[in-house]
């Protein structure tokens, strides 16, 4: 290829054909981010009446906690492995291929009421599909100039999170559902979950017929960039812009977790990352289901309406943030987002504490899935365009995974340690409170650094 003389009109529609491709295929990576949103949403508010309900498992919330960590430590594993192969490999295709069939029989596993262990195992395939989140963080970065990240790193998250606001809809269109298949009860805690694994199908039939690795092409674009005349300013495409960043950012040897742990910035994301992660399992996943069943009696449907509005919330923010001039300042959006996170810890507290008061107490409820919402743009975007700025290209998706697996290691140890001090809620929110205040005065003592 490199061998070939292309003149300047070859060269301008080579690069609209891999444009036209990059289109389809962050199309088709949406539609993932959407399904993988829909999954988690239905799982949520559904969980522990399906274990209690359904299931019959014996003490029904430790298994709740013990099910609801096996979604993240599968994630865990595949962060670890696959976003390796992929930034070594570039095969992202095959990755969504073989990972949309995992996800496909581990719904209906899930779907499967015969026994927890069962239930345990199809989460943990549907874990394992989460990891594609890191993978496609990676591809996104690779293929998208540094000025086009956030804007679509944040409309990749926003469909994560309309599945996640569509997830109680789906709920209440199920709620009437009940027969029997196989001798097997089918109802709304397991129903969603058949209908999730027949869009997977979907899925895999779409990155078939429409996913490209463009990180390979995007390769024998850079050659073509380096090696035949520049082309003239005012024809330059943004494929030529991000191909110029890249061929820089690429040449850099790809990094190890031990290289990654040198860098600082790297260390203080994981950090936060972490904090929010157990911010997010414990008071969220977690405590808002038990707050709401145990205390105030809400029915799970309203559960759900309550991650919704959260996940409103979300999407109003990034759309928000989009219209900003960012260069440089995503230290300054990670701090905001941590003091909502802040005002949260302390809705939840006063909810507890004011259980007496009933509609005070719901109101905080509603006050924590607002700010949560807010909250959600720290770990789920904003440290992502920043550490795309800081690693190589060529260890994006691995360093994407090594944080999200700090991610997955809060979720675990959120959920095995939360069921066994819920009865210290109000507690626990405040010694989580001072600890991400104490990170929000590092970061802005160090902000310069970023």
């Amino acid at each position: 290829m490199q061998g070939v003389e292309l003149n300047h009109q070859e060269q301008l529609q080579m690069i609209k054909l891999w444009e036209k491709k990059r289109r389809t295929t962050f199309r088709a990576f949406c539609l993932f981010s959407l399904v993988l949103g829909l999954e988690y949403g239905l799982s949520i508010p559904t969980l522990l009446n399906y274990i209690k309900d359904k299931v019959k498992a014996p003490n029904p919330q430790m298994w709740f906690g013990i099910i609801a960590s096996t979604y993240p430590l599968a994630s865990m594993i595949g962060c670890l492995t696959i976003t390796k192969y992929a930034d070594h490999t570039k095969n992202i295709r095959l990755i969504l291929l073989a990972t949309s069939l995992f996800a496909s029989c581990g719904n209906i596993i899930y779907a499967t009421p015969k026994h927890q262990l069962i239930v345990m195992l199809g989460r943990a395939l549907q874990g394992f599909a989460d990891s594609l989140i890191s993978v496609l963080f990676g591809e996104i970065i690779r293929n998208y100039s540094r000025e086009e990240q956030l804007q679509k790193l944040s409309t990749f998250m926003v469909f994560y999170y309309t599945a996640y606001i569509g997830s109680p809809l789906v709920i209440t269109i199920c709620s009437g559902v009940d027969f029997h298949v196989f001798g097997m009860d089918v109802t709304v805690y397991n129903f969603p979950f058949l209908l999730v694994s027949g869009i997977w199908v979907l899925i895999f039939l779409t990155t078939f017929f429409f996913v490209t690795d463009l990180s390979k092409e995007s390769e024998v674009h850079q050659l073509l960039w380096k090696n035949k005349k520049t082309l003239e300013n005012n024809s330059l495409s943004d494929t030529g812009k991000v191909l110029d960043n890249t061929e820089l950012r690429n040449n850099e040897n790809p990094l190890f977790l031990v290289d990654l742990l040198k860098i600082t910035e790297f260390n203080y994301s994981l950090l936060v990352s972490y904090l929010c992660g157990y911010f997010s399992m414990v008071f969220n996943a977690i405590y808002i289901p038990i707050i709401s069943n145990s205390i105030y009696h809400i029915q799970v449907r309203f559960v759900g309406l309550l991650y919704t509005l959260n996940a409103c919330v979300f999407g109003i923010t990034m759309l928000i943030s989009n219209r900003f001039d960012h260069g440089g300042s995503e230290i300054y959006f990670i701090i905001l987002g941590l003091c909502s996170i802040l005002i949260a810890l302390q809705a939840i507290s006063l909810s507890v504490v004011s259980y007496q008061f009933k509609i005070f107490g719901i109101s905080m409820l509603v006050l924590f899935s607002i700010s949560t919402g807010a909250g959600w743009s720290v770990d789920q975007v904003f440290l992502a365009a920043l550490l795309g700025k800081i690693i190589p290209l060529n260890t994006q998706s691995f360093a994407a995974g090594v944080r999200k697996t700090m991610v997955n290691i809060s979720y675990v140890v959120g959920g095995l340690f939360a069921p066994l001090v819920q009865s210290y809620i109000s507690e626990h929110a405040i010694i989580l409170s001072v600890c991400i205040f104490s990170v929000i005065i590092i970061l802005l003592c160090k902000r310069k650094q970023f």
